[in-house]
């Protein structure tokens, strides 16, 4: 491997490092001492003394070592037995810790009466077996303890990563930490130690050692430092505690600590003293994982997004994360702090927040090993602040290139309720720049060999933004023809450590995939997603001189749309790669194919295959191109009683007639019906209903995905989703109202016939007696 320091993993079985080494027990039968346990001679034992129980045996390594096994051994004419037992680890041979908890093994004849037990790679010097309980005997009983030291670590994670620092001097600044280079390192503010210096591993992945470097040629010089470790870059954790580091020409001016493994996505070096200057500093910050088990983080949760369902409840989806052994959970932040975590099958949550309060979210899968994924991206609630209207999306974005590598974008103005303020433009999916609400047009610069996509987003005052414009995509081109395999799916037969396929294909030379060593042949394949006329295939390695001279052997093969194998484009040579002609090669291929294969059987510089960037060439072949070009729901201001029903307008934008397809409707990215389209005429149009039934009251945004199921091979894959330009509420139905009407009058009793009244005093007929008072029932 060039470019990165790596260490090759040395066998699961690695040395018995108790072979020969002082031995003790907490007691032990005058005939069965204790150092018969490290005597390689599975016919001696030791055996505690007495009939009690528990009782422990263990070994001195000699100094610290990472391990992750031990066999235990009885004599193998033995008869079978079983002994309840538990590791323990410690440093110093007084303070243990637990390495695997208490379990029944079983030693039998047929397996030798050997037992493995594996746990995490721990650093201890001592190691010891605590027996609470035997079937066999009434004492504890051991013939061989050995101890096996843990694979050695994986390839440096901290290379090509994002480092900084706390404070640098000049020009020496963090990023000279990892850029490979002895002679360049970092120096921190003279005369204001503590500085620290930290390595962004991009996700969270299991760390056990880390090698800190200083140039060759240097005076000796200790620093007294520590490590610490981080998921979130704010909140950090002691990984060791502080000490004194020996640099000098006999280390190599290297330092070497190893700690317990831990997942990590942020590593800091924090020193406090430096006895041969008034600043830290550091050459190389190198960082390693345990080779073995799961250290591949799962993928990014994708598409964050948020509805209110309900007065002060907001709804978060997401997209499922993928990774090598499968997700477990996502966790889910509010304001950067952990709010909650679901299991691995839910891509939902939904929190209770008052409606003035703004939150910010964000999600992070996690796998059973404790891998991390980076972040999701962002979604903000803004609290009600009065204005609640988001702005409409901007319209008819397009491009224009007025220079060499310059794109001139222009679009039509958003409209809001009390005025757009600004305009904020995506590039890839990142936010490229920013203009002012009365700006339409924004000028990119961009290689002519970058494929890039635009859209573009209106914002008000109150922080209310719009949906994403239409999208434009300018293809970058190499002569007459554009580079079709960027960003597109990658799959690899292998990759080592962290390079993996899609490094391949993400327009950087910086980064690069490589196939696991020694698995040849090696294929790279990158999924067009529809035919292409194909004219030449690029295989770029990092042009820097690091990057020695190497030749490899590559056949390309390609796949069309409608088959299901791949054949033969460019039968298998060896290409001299070498940086003196950019590391590149280029491959004349002519051909009609939807996938695109490096196959390779042989590397001079390396154990399998490596590419930085993997080109294909050519333009897209005629097929369909399904679009939805609008939304509509009726009625447009519904309550929770109405049934809805939603229209979508979908196109043929491609150069063939489309079959018959279907369309996915969503509210607020979930899918909620399907409808069928008809055939489709090159340049036809037609619209396609739905009903969805009754909604809870909400604001949801509106979209629409044709051929939501990729039935239909299109010219591009990547259009068919088209979200409304502003959100959609479905408002609570009126409660009742109630008249409310007198009750019915009472008859006014009748005068009796036979009797009357005298005249009052004065002069007036005498009310009629009052009636008597209504009681309810008890």
């Amino acid at each position: 491997m060039i470019g990165v320091p790596s260490l090759t993993a040395s066998a699961a079985d690695g040395p018995n490092l108790a072979a020969g080494r002082a031995a003790a027990a907490s007691s032990a039968h005058a005939e069965y001492p204790a150092p018969n346990t490290t005597d390689g001679n599975a016919s001696t034992y030791w055996e505690s003394a007495g009939g009690g129980l528990p009782q422990w045996v263990q070994t001195d390594l000699g100094t610290a070592a990472r391990v992750d096994e031990v066999t235990l051994k009885l004599p193998p004419s033995w008869e079978s037995r079983t002994q309840t037992l538990s590791l323990q680890g410690s440093a110093d041979g007084t303070s243990f810790a637990t390495l695997k908890s208490s379990a029944a093994y079983s030693f039998t004849p047929g397996a030798a009466n050997a037992v493995k037990v594996t746990f995490p790679a721990t650093l201890t010097r001592f190691v010891r077996v605590n027996i609470t309980a035997n079937t066999g005997w009434q004492a504890a009983q051991l013939s061989e303890l050995e101890v096996r030291a843990a694979a050695a670590s994986s390839g440096n994670l901290a290379a090509g990563k994002a480092l900084r620092a706390s404070s640098s001097n000049g020009a020496f600044v963090a990023s000279n930490a990892n850029d490979g280079n002895r002679a360049s390192y970092w120096a921190s503010r003279e005369n204001e130690l503590p500085q620290w210096i930290e390595a962004d591993l991009g996700s969270s992945v299991g760390v056990d050692r880390v090698v800190l470097r200083l140039p060759d040629g240097w005076a000796a010089r200790s620093q007294t430092l520590k490590l610490q470790g981080s998921t979130n870059g704010t909140e950090f954790t002691d990984l060791t505690a502080s000490k004194d580091y020996r640099f000098d020409a006999a280390g190599g001016q290297s330092a070497t600590i190893s700690f317990d493994a831990t997942t990590t996505r942020y590593v800091r070096v924090l020193v406090t003293a430096n006895s041969g200057s008034p600043s830290a500093q550091l050459a190389e910050l190198e960082v390693y994982g345990p080779a073995t088990g799961d250290t591949q983080a799962p993928s990014a949760p994708a598409d964050l997004a948020f509805t209110e369902p309900a007065t002060g409840q907001i709804r978060l989806t997401w997209k499922a994360s993928t990774d090598n052994t499968g997700v477990t959970g996502y966790d889910v932040y509010a304001n950067n702090t952990l709010l909650a975590s679901v299991a691995g099958g839910v891509t939902t949550y939904t929190d209770t927040r008052p409606a003035g309060q703004t939150v910010v979210y964000h999600v992070r899968a996690k796998d059973a090993a404790g891998n991390v994924s980076a972040n999701s991206n962002t979604v903000t609630r803004a609290g009600d602040t009065g204005d609640t209207q988001a702005p409409t999306a901007p319209g008819a974005l397009a491009f224009t290139e007025p220079s060499t590598g310059q794109i001139r974008l222009t679009w039509q103005a958003s409209t809001d309720n009390t005025g757009v303020t600004g305009y904020d433009i995506y590039a890839n999916n990142v936010l490229r720049g920013t203009v002012a609400g009365n700006v339409l047009t924004y000028t990119d610069t961009q290689s002519a060999s970058t494929t890039v996509s635009y859209f573009v987003r209106a914002k008000d005052a109150a922080g209310n933004a719009s949906g994403n414009s239409n999208t434009v995509t300018r293809n970058g081109s190499t002569g007459t023809a554009s580079n079709l395999a960027v960003n597109k799916p990658i799959t690899a037969s292998s990759v080592v450590h962290t390079f993996v396929a899609a490094n391949a294909n993400d327009n950087s030379t910086t980064t690069y995939w490589e196939g696991a060593g020694g698995s040849y042949p090696n294929t790279l394949t990158v999924q067009l997603g529809s035919n292409a006329e194909t004219q030449s295939v690029v295989v770029k390695l990092n042009p820097d001189s690091s990057w020695g001279p190497r030749t490899q052997r590559i056949e390309v093969l390609g796949r069309e749309q409608s088959s299901s194998s791949f054949n033969s484009l460019a039968a298998a040579k060896d290409y001299a790669f070498s940086p003196a002609s950019g590391n590149t090669v280029t491959i004349p291929v002519a051909a009609r194919v939807a996938d695109v294969q490096l196959k390779f059987t042989a590397n001079s510089g390396s154990g399998a295959g490596q590419v930085a960037e993997f080109q294909v060439l050519g333009a897209p072949a005629a097929n369909p191109d399904l679009q939805v070009t609008g939304i509509t729901a009726a009625p447009a201001a519904p309550v929770e009683s109405d049934t809805i029903t939603l229209t979508a307008t979908v196109r043929n934008a491609g150069a063939l007639a489309a079959p018959a397809s279907k369309v996915e409707f969503r509210l607020g990215g979930s899918k909620v019906a399907t409808g069928n389209v008809g055939a489709l005429a090159v340049g036809a149009s037609t619209q396609v209903s739905a009903a969805i039934g009754a909604r809870d009251a909400g604001s949801y945004v509106l979209s629409a995905v044709a051929d939501p199921e990729n039935e239909v091979i299109e010219q591009n894959e990547t259009n068919n989703t088209y979200t409304g330009s502003s959100r959609w509420s479905c408002s609570r139905s009126p409660a009742p109202t109630w008249s409310r009407r007198r009750s019915p009058p009472r008859p006014r009793p009748r005068p009796r016939a036979t009797r009357s009244r005298s005249p009052s005093p004065s002069g007036t007929r005498a009310p009629w007696p009052p009636r008597a008072a209504a009681t309810a029932s008890p």
